[in-house]
């Protein structure tokens, strides 16, 4: 899970490295071109505030000449025109599609609007805000001298932050970046029409799908601000690698739960099989699609049955 958290961490900060959000004003257009232009190295604090608890984490990052790596603990991500790279702390590599990193388009209930100047590390900064109706769900200060995102708050629907990212060393200038060159694993891109992947689902898009181990499908959903990826298999998923979780009552049913530095993981088991989510969304938008999605519940007697003795 921690690659996930890597992937959320990229993500944020490179918003503006992809044509992610088309549908906004001609002015957050031209910010984000320039932000994507910028060249820096420093480090990254992200805090998120869970029910479960805080969560933080620190990540070095580099972004030169088009491309964005960060770098932690566990591994690295390099973010390119083609996708995402991913290495882990074992030497391996893995790249997702570019469709997850391109092709968004917002949501047309978000508007953007510039908020008051201020400063992040004493640079000063111009401040957008994408709400949500009168709540402002994303606020980005943008580096007035190189145009980089210095920080990115997110807020949940009673006004909360959610999570916070943030720059705690910046050094502009132009950094080396070595792209990767062995592909362990590739996951590619292809569509998968399967009835538990619903095109619409709590309000977002389902932009990629593909088929994954043993009969499991995975689809990754936008509304061009937020995004997550639901996988569906036909029994219990297991997730290696995954801090403990905990119990969590979400409206009338239990849910398995953990919070990663700006990632939320859901995990549950229905009639039908099991399910996990896991993205970037505050707390109201994960309720909000599990509300959509079948409750937890124990397996049929029939279905019990074949999978003792079919496996």
């Amino acid at each position: 899970m921690k690659t996930h958290t890597l992937f959320v961490v990229a993500m944020v900060l490179a918003m503006a490295t992809t044509p992610a959000l088309p549908a906004l004003a001609q002015d957050l257009e031209e910010w984000l071109e320039r932000a994507a232009g910028a060249e820096y190295s420093g480090r990254q604090f992200t805090l998120c505030d869970t029910p479960d608890g805080h969560r933080a984490e620190i990540v070095k990052v580099v972004q030169s000449e088009g491309l964005l790596e960060v770098r932690a603990s566990f591994g690295s991500a390099v973010v390119t025109p083609d996708g995402m790279y991913q290495r882990s702390s074992d030497g391996s590599v893995s790249v997702s599609s570019a469709e997850a990193l391109t092709g968004w388009q917002l949501a047309e209930h978000y508007r953007v609007e510039f908020g008051a100047v201020g400063e992040v590390l004493r640079r000063p900064v111009d401040v957008l805000q994408v709400m949500d109706g009168d709540l402002i769900r994303m606020e980005l200060s943008f580096d007035r001298q190189t145009g980089a995102v210095l920080e990115a708050e997110v807020f949940n629907a009673d006004s909360s932050r959610y999570c916070t990212s943030s720059f705690i060393v910046f050094e502009p200038g132009s950094n080396d970046i070595d792209p990767p060159l062995m592909i362990v694993q590739v996951i590619e891109s292809t569509l998968v029409d399967y009835d538990r992947l619903p095109l619409q689902l709590g309000g977002f898009t389902r932009k990629d799908s593909y088929q994954g181990p043993s009969g499991s499908v995975t689809g990754f959903y936008s509304d061009g601000l937020f995004s997550f990826t639901l996988v569906v298999a036909d029994r219990r998923i297991t997730v290696q690698g995954l801090d403990t979780t905990l119990a969590a009552r979400i409206g009338d049913a239990i849910y398995d739960r953990a919070f990663t530095p700006g990632q939320s993981f859901h995990s549950w088991e229905t009639r039908r099989g099991g399910y996990v989510m896991l993205g970037d969304l505050p707390l109201d938008l994960q309720e909000q699609v599990l509300s959509e999605l079948p409750k937890p519940g124990k397996p049929g007697f029939l279905t019990r049955v074949w999978r003792k003795f079919f496996g």
